[in-house]
């Protein structure tokens, strides 16, 4: 895999992720807004229940919301309602089990809260628990008056620091085993066996809330406009934040186009270098066979190494210099070439093999330039 390729695919990676969070989130938001619509909220407070419903769910992951047939205290008949249920984490503490239904008048009344104990639990004696109902004063002064009315992501806030005062659940409370009496061997009567003394902790008596009172014109076209802004803030953030991403991905793709040029001019540079490098191997493949008749005329001859050398020395100086140019020529170019096949066996790495061969490339300029200035002061001399 080239670079390009493993770059991309990093690039795509991360627009991919980012996509599927944003897609999350607009799938999240469309089933908060059908739940709350298939409950029959009214459609004043559709839109309002629906977004907090979506933001909670969005902020605590653990937590699943549904339809479900219930009556809360101070409702006149049981109806569909929104029942969200979850763990409600205490620092260093077992959570604790909850759920939240959102009545009919949601988000202009509190909603209704309650503890649900696991088996082998039982509900304490805690100051906030009325029964299984939740009572904390975040709950009691909710008002539909405040702007914005209160939401649930601040409620559950509420219940961590009452939960750790003190946790709610008890252990079930366990009973000395009754011992048998010995059986008497005079025959006197048995003596009664005494029940032990249990206690029960009584269920409080919930007393429904009073109902609810309605709320004026006035105050529902506040709250409206309030849960509207609100909402066409949020819409405005997404916008800016996909544009931000497709800005973002044009930007990737002008630094790939210009980077895979870069790597085309540079492979065309490498191809010519090869090109010249497999010219001068036939060059050298020449000259060793016109050179293989003296090297074997020596070793018939078992001539010296002084005398070896004279058989292939010029017959000048210049013819010399050429000899040894043209040597170091061959020398560099098969340099060149073996650093191109330790690059396709990939023993070396591309920067290594770009930067290996510019410097040998400079060296054989300058030898190829003082071989050819040579060539040329011999054909002046020839020709005078």
């Amino acid at each position: 895999m080239c670079i390009r390729d493993r770059y991309q695919r990093r690039v795509h990676g991360i627009l991919k992720e980012r996509m599927n969070k944003k897609q999350y989130q607009a799938q999240l938001y469309d089933f908060s807004i059908k739940l709350a619509q298939y409950c029959g909220y009214p459609p004043a407070a559709l839109q309002a229940v629906s977004f907090q419903l979506y933001n909670f769910l969005l902020a605590y992951g653990n937590f699943k919301s549904a339809a479900e047939m219930t009556q809360p205290p101070g409702e006149p008949a049981p109806r569909q309602l929104i029942a969200v249920r979850g763990n409600c984490e205490v620092s260093g503490l077992p959570p604790v089990p909850i759920k939240i239904v959102l009545r009919p008048s949601f988000p202009y009344h509190a909603p209704y809260v309650t503890v649900e104990p696991p088996s082998g639990k039982v509900l304490g004696a805690v100051p906030y628990l009325k029964g299984n109902e939740i009572d904390v004063p975040y709950l009691r002064s909710w008002s539909p008056l405040t702007v914005p009315p209160g939401n649930l992501n601040a409620m559950i806030a509420q219940f961590e620091p009452a939960f750790k005062s003190k946790h709610p659940f008890a252990a079930l409370p366990s009973y000395p085993p009754v011992e048998k009496p010995p059986m008497p061997l005079d025959g006197s009567p048995i003596a009664p066996i005494k029940e032990p003394d249990v206690h029960f902790i009584p269920e409080p008596k919930i007393e429904p809330p009073p109902p609810a009172p309605l709320l004026t014109a006035a105050e529902q076209k506040n709250i409206i406009e309030n849960i509207k802004k609100k909402v066409k803030e949020i819409s405005i953030e997404r916008d800016a934040d996909v544009k931000k991403i497709m800005e973002e991905s044009d930007r990737l793709d002008q630094i790939l186009e210009i980077n895979s040029k870069e790597i085309e001019e540079k492979q065309k540079m490498f191809n010519k270098r090869i090109d010249e490098m497999n010219q001068s191997k036939d060059k050298l493949i020449k000259i060793s066979a016109l050179a293989k008749p003296a090297i074997e005329y020596a070793q018939r001859n078992e001539l010296k190494e002084e005398t070896i050398f004279s058989l292939v020395k010029g017959q000048s100086e210049l013819h010399e210099k050429w000899i040894e140019l043209e040597s170091k020529r061959l020398a560099i170019e098969e340099c060149i070439m073996q650093l191109k096949k330790a690059f396709e066996d990939k023993t070396i790495s591309l920067e290594t093999l770009l930067e290996s061969t510019r410097k040998l490339s400079s060296k054989l300029f300058m030898t190829i330039y003082k071989r050819t200035r040579i060539e040329n002061a011999h054909k002046k001399t020839l020709q005078n």
